[in-house]
């Protein structure tokens, strides 16, 4: 378990330097969809950031849903932003259009 959560640390501090900065450009909030059954039909939800300073974003969403898997937009369209578990590595995809 303490593994796994200094995994989950050192993605918080790497999705704090890549892609956070990027999505809370408007005010703080921006889109997310978490991965799993039925995300899909509930689709993006508009939320805003307001723990920056305390946990990080995937350890959040792993407290919530027992993984750090989501995908976000800039509530402009300009930047997605997802952090994925793959093979049991932790990923974060950043890409601007």
């Amino acid at each position: 378990m303490a593994k796994q959560e200094n995994a989950l640390g050192i993605l918080d501090v790497r999705w704090r330097e890549a892609a956070a900065s990027l999505l809370t450009s408007h005010d703080g909030e921006f889109l997310i969809m978490l991965w799993g059954p039925g995300s899909i039909r509930k689709g993006w939800l508009r939320v805003r950031d307001r723990e920056q300073s305390r946990a990080g974003l995937p350890s959040r969403v792993c407290a919530a849903i027992g993984r750090p898997e989501f995908c976000c937009l800039s509530v402009d369209g300009k930047v997605l932003c997802a952090a994925t578990v793959e093979q049991g590595e932790y990923w974060i995809v950043v890409h601007e259009f």
